[in-house]
């Protein structure tokens, strides 16, 4: 399993403490994969994220397929920020 830092974007939520406690065993989990690695819990969130959107993309019809990532070139445009109220 390899671990991706690019083209992530900061999100937030509030889950049950029942859920933390299951990501921890996850990472705890997927870190004896990975050789020399020790996963966090933020890392085992974003596995099963991606998992369950791509089940429930599938379940619901709505799949798309693999989109080009985004420019990072400073010519691209940057996506528009709701301002704060």
């Amino acid at each position: 399993m390899q671990v991706m830092t690019d083209n992530l974007v900061p999100i937030a939520g509030r889950v049950k403490a029942g859920t933390t406690e299951a990501l921890d065993r996850i990472a705890e989990a997927l870190s004896g994969c990975v050789p020399g690695v020790r996963l966090k819990r933020s890392d085992a969130l974003r596995v099963a994220l991606e998992r369950g959107i791509e089940v429930l993309e599938r379940e619901l019809g709505i799949a798309v397929a693999a989109a080009a990532p985004p420019s990072t070139s400073k010519g691209g445009k940057r996506p528009a920020r709701k301002r704060a109220k």
